[in-house]
């Protein structure tokens, strides 16, 4: 499994993209993950949410009105209707992506083991456990990541979801913070996660060490290499973002004192 735990001493933060290469690609496709992967990213965050029948599939929102140009909603749907169904973001990336499809879980997978030095935080999104249940949705995820076990860890707003992952399975997972607050710290302390997450904009501005504990910490959405040294230096080893090659090539260049790598 790739190394999650307390990291040896680095120069720079881990960086993950964002549902891939979201600023340039349309995002949680595969032309967002091969991007960020081909800029030298080695670790992917992605969203799950299932279908009616029970299928996950990669997609953040749980209507396709913003990604796939029409209100259709994922969990009313079974996945014969929303195979193949392009996820482009016309309206952002104006129509260069229009054939870009929708993608299953268990295709990601495969293109997972494709890449065996990649990563994966799987997010399993709020609205699938909620229409479906724990037990629906862990079922349908699990299963389908069983073959890349080694390259996924499993991350969540919902503690109870991922204190049942920990009960039946041996997943790293990621306790994504609706707020940084003494409940959600009194969460983090009963869940044990491998890895803590939160946007950086719902933590206090100030200099000191954030909660300790035997977790890393991740935080969303930096866009600035400014930004991510200075989380790094109060203790974060994963920056979020979905400007990836910018990033990378910003990062690279403070560190090595040299020209941006090229993409």
């Amino acid at each position: 499994m790739m190394n999650l735990e307390k990291s040896k001493r680095q120069d720079k933060p881990l960086l993950v993209a964002h549902r891939g290469y979201a600023k340039n690609y349309p995002e949680n496709t595969f032309s967002a993950f091969a991007a960020a992967i081909d800029c030298g990213g080695r670790f992917l965050e992605l969203d799950v949410q299932l279908t009616r029948d029970h299928v996950a599939c990669v997609i953040h929102d749980d209507n396709l009105v913003r990604t796939g140009s029409k209100s259709v909603s994922v969990l009313d749907s079974d996945w014969v209707a929303l195979k193949g169904w392009p996820v482009g973001e016309n309206g952002r990336l104006n129509g260069k992506f229009s054939t870009e499809p929708i993608v299953s879980l268990n295709d990601f997978v495969a293109f997972l083991q494709k890449n065996p030095g990649v990563h994966a935080f799987i997010e399993i999104k709020e609205e699938s456990v909620s229409r479906f249940g724990s037990k629906v949705v862990l079922g349908a995820v699990l299963s389908e990541l069983l073959f890349a076990r080694e390259q996924c860890s499993i991350i969540s707003y919902n503690h109870h979801l991922l204190n049942e992952i920990k009960k039946i399975s041996d997943f790293p997972i990621g306790f994504i913070l609706h707020a940084y607050d003494a409940e959600h710290q009194k969460l983090a302390c009963s869940l044990k996660p491998n890895i803590i997450i939160c946007n950086y904009q719902k933590i206090p501005d100030e200099d000191g060490a954030l909660w300790q504990g035997d977790w890393e910490w991740m935080i969303y959405e930096v866009t600035a290499p400014e930004v991510a040294r200075k989380w790094f230096n109060r203790g974060v080893k994963y920056i979020e973002t979905m400007a990836f090659s910018e990033m990378m090539s910003a990062l690279n260049a403070e560190a090595h004192d040299s020209g941006p790598a090229e993409c």
